[in-house]
């Protein structure tokens, strides 16, 4: 599988200064029926453009017919406007071809849902464990 890569974004308050934590990879491969867009960690205010300066390489590397899925297990926290962002990117590559939203935190659900934003038919909630009492 061909890798377009990470970009890095700001790191949580417990990271060193000097480390970064990916933010956005994609997994490219021309062969293949699909193109994976992962998201990890903290999607917000600062880490908000990379996802805004992949969406056209996104756009570029799925060919019509391809399944995109949005793989969202690793994200961690997720504001508004960036929830409008992923949103975007969905409507985007559903004029290409299928997508699937892999493991959304409820949160995003929740607020793309007070948002009236629509996302893919079969979009579940990811069920985060309970921290222990």
């Amino acid at each position: 599988m061909h890798g377009a890569g990470a970009l890095a974004g700001q790191g949580g308050a417990g990271q060193r200064e000097n480390e970064r934590l990916p933010v956005l990879g994609v997994d490219l491969d021309p062969e293949a029926a699909e193109v994976t867009v992962r998201v990890v960690g903290e999607l917000d205010i600062g880490t908000r453009p990379q996802l805004l300066d992949a969406l056209p390489s996104v756009h570029d590397a799925l060919p019509a017919g391809a399944t995109l899925v949005l793989d969202l297990a690793g994200l961690t926290f997720c504001d508004g406007a960036a929830v409008v962002e992923l949103v975007h990117l969905v409507r985007m590559a559903e004029g290409r071809g299928p997508v699937v939203v892999r493991d959304p935190p409820r949160m995003l659900v929740v607020i793309a849902d007070a948002l009236r934003l629509e996302l893919p038919a079969g979009t579940k909630p990811r069920v985060d464990p309970r921290p222990p009492s």
